[in-house]
């Protein structure tokens, strides 16, 4: 990177400090505009008991030792801080923390974690922050990336304030005590309190390893109350918890249950029991289903009576949430004659058909009974056998000639 500054025309002298060894009017002179960057030198320490233990350092002390040791011997001299094959966690971000887990990675680290005092941020712009603010999103660096490719998760972990570094015998810093920042706002900041414990290193971070503390392991695990379906995933991993988060659906779906309606004047012959037939919407599959409870009174709005069904599904098709249509045989007639609903013809005080007799189309009177969306039963002036016409029938007289149509 550095020769290719060069080719474009940028001039570096080392070894050089303005004041000292470069006259700050000489360069003021020499050229269009002078760019003054300033950096502190003092770092700001983290003041929390354990902060003196061996293994504790400053991110500049470890990223400035491994950069000097890299261009002076390939790490050979041994002058560097090594996190090779150590469990390490960087505590802040920014880019000095991305540049250490990316230097820890190259070291060899065993393990790495990252803590954020502020809690995740989204992914996209939220309500609060509109453009042209600087956007708070969730933003991943190279060295994030590189610690997710190598451990197979992104290493921060979000909303957490170390408090205190717990060290062994021989003085050295064996873990990191963390909690839940203030920033949650709603939480407790002593709600939530875990330990990372683990090894010898800059900081350890591996989530208590199970033999040495199944307890806090056991912290880490959701049971589900039931088997069932899981639905999306509602947070990101490393993002911090809170009672009462959602965090995925569960569903227990190999029986799926239907609340439905009945007319007024069929509620009472609705019985627990029951077989319903039903079809969800965009489906042409009939389901059969069974009542096991319906309410003991019908509502004073709608004169209907509520009811619910359950059906088996073995197979996972039917999904919670769907419409259905559901139909209730409210009885059986052994035997009934029935129509399609189209070829009855309503007169004043009575009903007719027109049926085919000898080529021509002659009116009966019926009358009707139970009816459906799609058939009505004749009770009395039709017989089994007797062609009812079915098309045309607003055009029909008693004697006109009708010529019948094949079926398509």
């Amino acid at each position: 990177r550095i020769e290719l500054l060069r080719e474009e025309g940028v001039e570096f002298v080392a070894g050089s400090e303005v004041g000292v060894t470069t006259d700050a009017g000489e360069l003021v002179a020499k050229n269009d505009a002078v760019l003054l960057a300033v950096g502190a030198g003092k770092p700001r320490d983290l003041e929390i008991p354990g902060r003196d233990l061996e293994g504790v350092h400053q991110a500049m002390d470890f990223l400035t030792q491994a950069t000097r040791s890299l261009l002076d011997s390939r790490l050979a001299d041994g002058r560097q801080i090594s996190a090779e094959d150590r469990r390490v966690v960087v505590i802040g971000g920014g880019d000095t923390g991305t540049d250490c887990l990316a230097t820890a990675l190259r070291h060899g680290c065993r393990t790495l974690v990252n803590l954020e005092i502020l809690p995740q941020p989204p992914a996209e712009r939220g309500a609060d922050n509109p453009w042209p603010a600087w956007p708070r999103i969730l933003r991943t660096e190279y060295g994030h990336a590189e610690a997710l490719a190598r451990f197979g998760e992104d290493p921060r972990r979000f909303a957490l304030s170390a408090v205190e570094f717990v060290g062994d015998a021989d003085g050295r810093v064996a873990s990191a005590q963390e909690t839940l920042d203030a920033y949650r706002g709603h939480l407790d900041p002593a709600a939530v309190h875990a330990a990372i414990s683990g090894a010898d290193s800059l900081v350890d971070t591996k989530l208590a390893d199970p033999e040495q503390d199944p307890s806090q392991l056991a912290k880490t695990q959701i049971r589900a109350a039931f088997a069932g379906v899981i639905g999306l995933r509602r947070v990101s991993r490393g993002a911090a918890l809170a009672p009462q988060m959602p965090i995925a659906t569960l569903q227990k779906i190999d029986t799926v249950k239907m609340e439905f309606t009945v007319p007024e004047s069929y509620a009472g012959r609705v019985k627990v029991g029951e077989s319903v037939r039903f079809r969800v919407k965009g489906s042409d599959r009939d389901h059969e289903g069974e009542i096991y409870a319906f309410e003991p009174n019908v509502d004073r709005e709608t004169r209907s009576l509520r009811a619910r069904a359950r059906s088996a599904n073995p197979e996972g098709n039917l999904l919670p949430g769907a419409f259905a249509e559901v139909e209730l045989a409210i009885r059986e007639i052994e035997g009934a004659l029935t129509v399609p609903a189209l070829a009855i013809i309503p007169e004043l005080g009575s009903k007719k058909v027109f049926v085919l007799e000898d080529g021509l189309a002659m009116p009966r009177l019926v009358e009707t009974g139970v009816r459906t969306p799609t058939e009505v039963q004749i009770v009395r002036g039709l017989e089994p056998g007797d062609r009812v016409i079915v098309s045309a029938i607003q055009r029909l007289s008693s004697g006109l000639p009708v010529r019948e149509r094949a079926a398509a």
